[in-house]
């Protein structure tokens, strides 16, 4: 699934007809403070689990066999 940045969230792609304003998702998300070092703490995470996308490691679910699950 892609995933795009919006606002304060994150939306996956969608048909014409499922797309709304980010208001319509978002707006209840209230503004928050985030603490200096709770950013600090997030940033390594993502640093130190960054990495190619390799689509050789991943199945596509829809094309498995029936009774593979």
């Amino acid at each position: 699934m892609a995933l795009k940045s919006c606002g304060k969230g994150l939306m996956g792609l969608r048909y014409p007809y499922e797309i709304r304003d980010e208001k319509d998702y978002f707006d209840s998300i209230p503004d928050e403070k985030i603490p200096k070092d709770m950013l600090g703490l997030v940033a390594h995470i993502v640093e130190t689990k960054a990495g190619d996308f390799q689509p050789s490691k991943f199945e596509i679910s829809t094309r498995m066999p029936l009774g593979s699950c």
